[in-house]
């Protein structure tokens, strides 16, 4: 069992299906499953730092990451957004720019990113 400490977050989630599937035999409840998650493209956090946002989108962007996240209301547990951030490196710094709801997250971050050069 200690060989699981060296394992990704990835490959414990395959390891925990296939034992699942080994135990129960419900591989086509597991099929649909994985089918529904790869279909999402949702990434859903266990730990409660990371359930405060479910990401619904991540797309590369200049150097780096344009992101599409939903907000969890922590009283409520309602989900808000989404909202686009800009995550990456400009003139050697890591930045992370708010691009709030917004149809068109390229043009939103390059406006930004114009202003901040001023």
């Amino acid at each position: 069992m200690e060989h699981y400490a060296d394992m990704s977050r990835d490959e414990l989630l395959a390891e925990a299906i296939r034992l699942y599937v080994e135990l129960t035999g419900a591989r086509a409840q597991i099929e649909a499953l994985e089918s529904a998650l790869v279909a999402s493209g949702a990434e859903i956090h266990e730990d409660e730092e990371a359930s405060k946002h479910t990401v619904a989108d991540r797309r590369p962007y200049r150097n780096g990451y344009l992101t599409q996240e939903y907000r969890r209301n922590k009283k409520t547990g309602t989900l808000t957004g989404p909202y686009w951030q800009y995550r990456g490196v400009e003139d050697g710094k890591q930045i992370n720019l708010y691009l709030g709801k917004t149809e068109d997250p390229e043009a939103k971050a390059e406006e930004k990113l114009a202003s901040r050069r001023r």
